[in-house]
């Protein structure tokens, strides 16, 4: 085999993907070919602001240890080996901020052409370069699954990375050099994703029990081929070991997180109806579910499916291939299908959305094997009549699937589906059967096959990303434009440490996008007593995430330090000073907003956060420096709460309220103002449920609902009118408890701040993770911060190393006495010089294995 072909082959691997992914573009009308945007789902509300962020980590003080751009700030080690750990994402740098979706775009692109470049290569390397491997590597390139989950490019390095993992193995179980190859792989992929890189440590013991079984005496004589088990357990040890320095970290950042392990998840039960999982080969099967009961998206075209099916049934194959083939095949699908099993590769989890995060392990089986089925048919003798009657089965077992979908089958499947895939099986049968009687050559054979997978495969791409609710660039572009400047003229302003926050939001991480400190947040790696917390001030709690919304009250803002605040209104209720107006927005300054840090008198350990009103909590906060005065929450008085088609029933600390009859049905609650300060409201529930809040018929929006459930201001009144407040009923029954109505004291909010302030710290941002201040402490017992308690915080106070408590449930404070202190604040992840230190070891093993490996050599 000459250089040239290899070459041409594996280039040819890259950039076929990487055409038909700009085709697919051209025709979607993406960026930079029209307006739209790969911006859906987790991509839009999440990731595209991620990545923005990670870009800032190399232009600022940001960097990849902690942050505090989510709530209150928090860790960023599970966070980055989740999210930020892809090399690709340094193709960003090309793309300025309002363009950054094209660069999203571009990534994924090429991520396509490595993970075609990658299989081209591992294929090639096990059994020589052909140029029919181009059939097999582009469909791993353009699978279902990567268009299915084009929303979570997170996982496409990992993707292209696994064929490369499989050769190593490969290697290792041939007990050749090339053993490094997985090492090196391996660790690779841990290190770009740790949760896909904990999915392909499973998958490598099925591959490696198949390729010990096929290429060695099988398990008869495990005995005699020890040594080969020893080798892969060694090399699967060492090359997660290299990267203990970046999995130990991650692996404790994780604990108190929603997506914390479990063994309560291991639930048994199938998923699922098996006859209907194979509906998901069918050409344009995705039909936007991307629900936790949806089937496996397994799609690699009908020319993977023919050459698998032929593989498994061809005699002249091995007996023990063709079981062993069967076997994986078996295997994956019961994960599939065995509700325990599939959360065992979910890490112990259900995920929420996008399951079967693994189904591209069973995609990238179907092409492995139907490579060889390809190669076995290449081989046989002309007018072999054994294949004319598989051609005859393949059609058949088609027609009687399609029927079954059709008739009996519980998928989403329909006619046109199953036509258009009729015409690819169709065409693939033609041609194998033209090409075994001789009427077309091998070469025009392959350019047939090679069509119908372009064609096909890119139809079904379209069509899948076809099935998601896209943002546009001028949607995104417009809000960049609109809120940069805003952020931007607070910085230039006000190169102090404070937080920003908003009453309107792209998504729950204009925090990330726009690199400032906030409260708001949404990631699968947020710890949930830092969410608990942000519930108890006021705030939406959904329990996936926390977030500002249009803003809590002025208590709140103050204690957590939002010094600014951007209202899309021309006048806000808050005591807050005019700062500038920008795109139609108003910028207010906070005069009573407290810095970072501050010192808090003994009570504030005797503060109950669990108290199911939310105003006294906030009082008893405030109390911690006015013990003695009047509260700044002072509770209004309902007049009268009358019932309108509804009845009610009081269940221990809420009320049940049911309709009647049909017709409009709420609670309505008067209160005769007796303040003029601006009034909050609140209602405590039990769940998500559908209802309604009017002042004075004025609709203030849904209530109960993921986005919005927390305090309202309704704003100030005169002195001795009437208001009313309804809680409408959108469905049968609801339970909320009687409501929460206070009035907010400005006076006392002043007050508490000219005292609290007194024993306020000067902060120093060094970067995210290193802080630095002084503090003059005149009566207070402990410097409170208001950021998470966590262990990882080293504080150094006055020279001498203290320990950090947690407060208030969540927040993170030091014991202190009275007088001027220095202090500064490291951020160290637990267990990382525990995992430095692993990997170093195993860089000294690895070195010291390769010099004996050459030693040997010689």
């Amino acid at each position: 085999m000459s250089r040239n072909k290899k070459r041409n082959i594996l280039i040819l691997a890259f950039i076929i993907p990487v055409i038909m992914m700009g085709v697919v573009s051209f025709c979607l009308k993406l960026a930079p070919f029209g307006d739209g945007t790969i911006l859906v789902s987790d991509l839009n509300a999440q990731f595209i602001d991620y990545y923005s962020y990670f870009k800032s980590i190399f232009t600022s003080n940001n960097n990849f240890i902690y942050t505090f751009s989510k709530s209150l700030g928090g860790d960023m080690v599970g966070f980055s080996g989740y999210y930020l750990q892809n090399p690709l994402l340094f193709l960003l740098f090309l793309f300025p901020e309002d363009l950054l979706p094209v660069g999203v775009l571009l990534m994924i692109t090429v991520q396509t052409g490595l993970a075609g470049l990658s299989f081209a290569f591992m294929k090639g390397e096990m059994k020589g370069y052909r140029y029919d491997l181009l059939i097999f590597s582009i469909a791993y390139a353009f699978m279902g699954y990567l268009f299915s989950y084009i929303t979570l490019p997170i996982y496409f390095c990992n993707i292209a990375l696994l064929p490369l993992v499989i050769l190593g193995l490969w290697h290792v179980v041939r007990d050749e050099k090339g053993k490094w190859l997985y090492v090196i792989s391996l660790s690779l992929s841990v290190f770009f994703n740790y949760y896909l890189g904990y999915m392909l440590c499973l998958f490598s013991v099925l591959m490696f029990l198949y390729l010990f079984f096929i290429q060695t005496d099988g398990f008869l004589k495990i005995r005699q081929n020890s040594k080969v088990v020893i080798s892969y357990v060694s090399c699967s040890a060492l090359g997660v070991g290299l990267v203990a320095f970046d999995l130990i970290p991650i692996a404790l950042s994780l604990r108190g997180q929603k997506s914390a392990p479990g063994l309560e998840n291991l639930q048994f039960y199938r998923n699922f109806r098996m006859t209907d999982v194979f509906s998901r080969l069918y050409t344009n099967s995705f039909d936007g579910n991307i629900s936790n009961d949806s089937f496996p998206y397994i799609y690699v075209g009908m020319t993977a499916v023919v050459f698998v099916l032929f593989f498994l049934l061809d005699k002249r194959q091995k007996k023990k291939e063709r079981i062993a083939a069967f076997a994986c095949l078996g295997i994956m699908l019961g994960c599939f299908y065995i509700h325990t099993v599939d959360v065992i590769w979910h890490a112990f989890n259900d995920p929420v959305g996008f399951p079967y995060r693994y189904a591209f392990f069973f995609s990238f089986l179907m092409l492995f094997f139907a490579e060889q089925g390809f190669d076995s048919l290449m081989s046989y003798e002309k007018k072999e009549k054994r294949v004319k009657i598989f051609l005859g089965l393949v059609l058949t077992l088609y027609v009687l699937y399609s029927i079954y979908l059709l008739t009996i089958g519980k998928t989403t499947i329909n006619l046109r589906n199953i036509a258009f895939s009729a015409v690819a099986v169709i065409l693939i049968v033609c041609a194998i059967y033209l090409f075994l009687i001789e009427k077309i050559n091998a070469k025009v054979f392959l350019v047939v096959l090679l069509f119908v997978q372009v064609v096909e495969l890119g139809i079904n791409a379209g069509h899948s990303i076809a099935q998601y609710e896209a943002k546009t660039l001028t949607e995104y572009k417009s809000y960049i434009d609109k809120v940069s400047p805003m952020v931007e003229a607070i910085k230039k302003k006000d190169d102090s440490f404070y937080r920003i926050e908003k009453n309107f939001l792209r998504t729950h991480n204009d925090t990330m996008q726009f690199q400032y400190n906030g409260l708001s947040h949404s990631s699968s790696c947020e710890k949930d007593y830092v969410k608990n917390f942000m519930g108890r001030m006021g705030f939406r709690n959904f329990g996936l995430w926390s977030f500002y919304n249009e803003g809590g009250t002025s208590f709140a803002d103050s204690f957590l330090g939002v010094k600014y605040y951007i209202s899309k209104y021309n006048a806000t209720g808050k005591p807050y000073e005019l700062f500038d107006t920008i795109n139609e927005c108003t910028l207010y300054k906070n005069p009573y907003a407290m810095p970072i840090a501050f010192g808090v008198s003994n009570d504030v350990t005797s503060v109950d956060m669990e108290q199911a009103d939310l105003f006294q909590i906030q009082n008893e906060i405030a109390s911690l420096h006015t013990k003695g005065q009047e509260a700044i929450y002072t509770r209004a008085k309902v007049e009268k709460k009358t019932l309108h088609n509804v009845v009610a029933k009081q269940e221990a600390d809420y009320i049940t309220y049911t309709k009647e009859q049909e017709g409009e049905a709420y609670i309505e609650y008067l209160i005769n103002i007796t303040d003029e300060d601006n009034l909050y409201i609140y209602f405590g529930g039990t769940r998500i449920q559908g209802a309604e809040i009017r002042i004075n018929d004025y609709s203030y929006g849904d209530y109960f609902t993921n986005w919005k459930w927390d305090m309202i201001d309704i704003g100030a009144y005169p002195i001795g009118e009437q208001v009313s407040i309804k809680l409408v009923l959108k469905e049968d029954s609801i339970t909320a408890d009687d409501g929460q109505f206070y009035y907010e004291n400005k006076e006392q909010l002043k007050k508490w701040y000219e005292k609290a302030s007194s024993n306020a710290a000067q902060l120093r941002k060094i970067s995210s993770s290193h802080l630095d201040g002084t503090v003059d402490i005149t009566d207070s017992n402990y410097l409170l911060f208001s950021i998470p308690f966590e262990e990882d915080w080293k504080i150094i106070l006055d020279g001498k190393s203290v320990q950090g408590k947690e407060m208030l449930n969540a927040l993170l404070a030091v014991e202190i006495m009275p007088g001027t202190h220095h202090f500064e604040m490291y951020y160290i992840p637990q267990g990382f010089y525990v995992g430095l230190t692993v990997s170093i070891l195993c860089i000294i093993i690895g070195v010291g294995m390769l010099l004996y490996m050459r030693k040997c050599d010689k």
